[in-house]
This record gives structure tokens, C-alpha cells and sequence, in this order.
């Protein structure tokens, strides 16, 4: 199912289908997400999924997790797209392995913490090298939950600005209010349906 809020759409269901609905040959300008960490997670979305919506989410491994990422950018960025991705420190080979199949250069990687502490990198990721990327790592080590965000893209809020952004994994719609703040189009897809609604609470400026 899509919903629509002005000119974003934000798609209910499994990333697993998302070629299904978005048909569309859409190539996004900027990613920007935080996929499930590891097959732990993965499990963890899917009891939580399970519990909220009575719905099953297909199992996969954490290899065909990965490998549906990768399908995923190579399918809907474009020559000059950017991508920055949240992950857990302990998969940095995985994640390396994404982007290096998938035929982008990791330009750069900060790391953060959630307030438990739990440590966290943030990849930011082209087909070239970007000049926009200098002192990038500074700028965000010390930030966090949205502010996060918004350090990630200083550098690129000038470019971003009518330009389109996805989020695969949208949960609270983090990247949705960075959609609407830098005057951007965004696209989504969320299972959780409780965070999905979150999201479209905030493109409809309800929950800012």
C-alpha cells in the first residue's frame, strides 16, 4: 500500500517487494537510512512486526539481507547520487562489501552513539570522490538523534534542496523531516506500521 502526502509517497510493506508497488524506473538524488544491524535485528523487527501488525515478514538471512540492499542501490541511484548509511561498528567489512559491490566509494565514515551507548559508524558514499566531503567526519561525531541528520547533510543542503530522497528503512520519519526542512521530495518504505504512521504524521506536519 502507498500513501501519498503532497507530492511524497511513503510505501507500507517489506523491502523485499518494493519493486512491486514503486514500478516506476525512480532514480533518487540522495539515500539516506539506517537498515536493520545484522540478523539479530532482522529478528527483532520481525517478532516486533509480527506482534504490532499480526503480520509475518518473510525471513531471510542477514547474506540475502545484504544482497538486497545492494540490488536496491545499483537499481535506483543515479551517476551522481549520494548515499550516507547508519550501521553498527561490527559489520564495517559487511557494509564495505555493500557499496564495493554495488559499485560506490565510501568517501567517508563518522562515528556516532545512541544514548545507551551503543557506538554506530555513518558511511557516506558516491561513485566519485566529493569535494563537499572536507571536514565531514568533525562535523558530526558529537551529534545526535535528528541533529545527526542535519550534521550528515550541512555540507549538501544547498544541493538538496528540490532534489528527491529515499529512505528504504524510514522508521520514525527521521528523513522525512530532513525532506521537508531542506524543501526535498521523499520516498519511503516502512513494515513497522506504528513508525510508519509516524512518518506520515510528520510529512503532514502533525508530529514536528
Amino acid at each position: 500500500m502507498i500513501y501519498q502526502v503532497n507530492q511524497h509517497k511513503i510505501r507500507y510493506g517489506d523491502i523485499i517487494d518494493f519493486d512491486e508497488d514503486f514500478a516506476e524506473d525512480l532514480k533518487f538524488d540522495f539515500i539516506y537510512s539506517d537498515p536493520p544491524w545484522g540478523v539479530g535485528n532482522l529478528k527483532y523487527w520481525r517478532t516486533i512486526n509480527k506482534r504490532n501488525t499480526g503480520i509475518i515478514s518473510k525471513e531471510i538471512t542477514f547474506a540475502v539481507f545484504l544482497k538486497i540492499i545492494i540490488d536496491f542501490i545499483k537499481k535506483r541511484t543515479k551517476q551522481e547520487t549520494i548515499i550516507f548509511l547508519e550501521y553498527g561498528q561490527r559489520w564495517r567489512k559487511e557494509i564495505a562489501e555493500v557499496f564495493n559491490n554495488a559499485d560506490y566509494i565510501i568517501n567517508g565514515i563518522a562515528e556516532s552513539e545512541y544514548g545507551n551507548g551503543n557506538p554506530y559508524d555513518i558511511y557516506i558514499a558516491s561513485k566519485e570522490n566529493n569535494p563537499l566531503l572536507d571536514n565531514w567526519y568533525y562535523a558530526v561525531k558529537n551529534a545526535r538523534k535528528y541533529k545527526t541528520l542535519l550534521a550528515v547533510t550541512e555540507p549538501f543542503k544547498a544541493i538538496m534542496r528540490g532534489k528527491t530522497i529515499c529512505d528504504p528503512f524510514c522508521g520514525k520519519g527521521y528523513v522525512a523531516r530532513l525532506a521537508l526542512d531542506y524543501g526535498m521530495t521523499f520516498y519511503g518504505n516502512e513494515f513497522n506500521e506504528k513508525r510508519l504512521n509516524s512518518t506520515i504524521k510528520i510529512l503532514k506536519n502533525e508530529d514536528i
